[in-house]
C-alpha cells in the first residue's frame, strides 16, 4: 500500500505548490485525501480546491477557511458526500439553501448545522422525513433555487418524496428537467410543470408530448411550446389555435396544413403581424391577411409574398 505521507513528505515545497504536477497526482489518486498536503497557497486556489472537493467532498477540511466560506465550493464538496457540510464555515452551516439541501439529501447532517437552523421548524420536519405542503411551500419561498441545486437535489430525492418534487415543479416547471426518465412521464408531475412553464414540456417523455391535455395547457401557458409537441399535435387546430393565440410567432410550429389555415393566421397576425413570415405562401399573398398584418406590425410589409399577390 502507497504511504502517502512520505511522499509527500520528500517532495519539495517548490513542487508541493506546483498547480499543473498536483493536479496531475490527483488524477490518478481520487481515493485519498491530499489536499492537506499541498502549500497552503493552493489550498486557497478556487480552481484546484473545487477539483478536490469534486472528486471527494471530504477534502473541503484541508481547504482555507476562505473557500470553506465559498458557496460555490460548499456546495460542490456537499454534492459529492453531503457530510461535508461538518467542514464548511459556521456562515454557511447557518445558510438555508445549503442546510435545506443538505438535509434533503442527507438528514444525518443535522448535527453539524447552526444551532439556530437546528432549532428550525423545516429542518426538523425534512430531518425527520415529514413533508407536507406547508413545510415545501415554506422551503420554496425561502431557497432561491438554481440549476447546480437542482441537479444536485433530485439525485437525492426519492421517488418516495413525491410530493415534494410536485411542489418543486409548481413552483418552477423547469425543473422538469433534473427529474428522472420516470417523472418526466408522470402525467401529475408534468402537468404541473407545463402548467408552470410550458416551455418544460421539452423535457416531458415522448408519450406525453402526444397527449393533447398537458400539450394544451403548456401552449396556453406559453405559445412556443408548440415546438415540443408531437408532430400530430402541431397539426391539431385547437392546439395551435391556442398556441398562436398566445404567441403569434408560434406560428412556425404549426404544421404546413395549418400554416395554410385562414382562421389559423389571421389570429396568428393579429396577435403578432410579423407571423407573417411563417404563413403559406398563398396566405402571405392574401390582401385581407396582409392588412392585418401590417396593422399590427408595420415591418410585416417584408413577408407580403409579391410574386403570388400579383398573379
Amino acid at each position: 500500500m502507497v504511504d502517502y505521507n512520505i511522499i509527500f513528505n520528500n517532495l519539495s515545497d517548490e513542487m508541493k505548490n506546483n498547480k499543473e504536477l498536483m493536479l496531475l497526482f490527483y488524477n490518478h489518486n481520487k481515493e485519498y485525501l491530499l489536499l492537506k498536503y499541498l502549500s497552503k497557497e493552493l489550498q486557497d486556489d478556487e480552481d484546484i480546491v473545487l477539483k478536490f472537493v469534486s472528486i471527494n467532498g471530504l477534502e473541503l477540511q484541508n481547504a482555507s477557511y476562505r473557500l470553506k466560506d465559498n458557496k460555490e465550493i460548499v456546495l460542490k464538496a456537499i454534492e459529492n458526500n453531503t457530510l461535508a457540510i461538518q467542514y464548511a464555515s459556521d456562515r454557511l452551516k447557518d445558510n438555508e439553501n445549503i442546510v435545506y439541501i443538505s438535509i434533503l439529501m442527507n438528514p444525518e447532517c443535522i448535527q453539524y448545522i447552526s444551532i439556530r437552523l437546528k432549532n428550525d421548524i423545516i429542518v426538523t420536519c425534512l430531518s425527520l422525513k415529514i413533508y407536507n405542503k406547508q413545510i415545501l411551500l415554506e422551503i420554496m419561498n425561502k431557497i432561491n433555487f438554481n440549476n447546480e441545486i437542482y441537479s444536485l437535489a433530485f439525485q437525492y430525492i426519492s421517488k418516495e418524496n413525491y410530493n415534494i418534487i410536485l411542489q418543486i415543479v409548481k413552483n418552477d416547471g423547469l425543473a422538469l428537467k433534473f427529474t428522472s426518465e420516470e417523472l418526466q412521464s408522470d402525467y401529475h408531475i408534468v402537468f404541473e410543470a407545463v402548467k408552470n412553464n410550458g416551455l418544460s414540456l421539452q423535457y416531458a417523455s415522448k408519450q406525453l408530448i402526444n397527449d393533447f391535455r398537458i400539450v394544451f395547457e403548456a401552449v396556453k401557458n406559453n405559445g412556443l411550446a408548440l415546438q415540443y409537441a408531437s408532430y400530430e399535435l402541431q397539426n391539431n387546430y385547437y392546439i395551435v389555435f391556442n398556441a398562436i393565440k398566445n404567441n403569434g410567432l408560434a406560428l412556425q410550429y404549426a404544421s404546413y396544413e395549418l400554416k395554410n389555415d385562414y382562421d389559423i393566421v389571421l389570429e396568428a397576425i393579429k396577435n403578432n403581424g410579423l407571423s407573417l413570415q411563417y404563413a403559406s405562401k398563398i396566405l402571405q399573398s392574401n390582401e385581407n391577411i396582409i392588412i392585418e398584418s401590417i396593422k399590427n406590425n408595420i415591418l410585416a410589409f417584408k413577408y407580403i409574398n409579391y410574386e403570388y399577390f400579383y398573379n
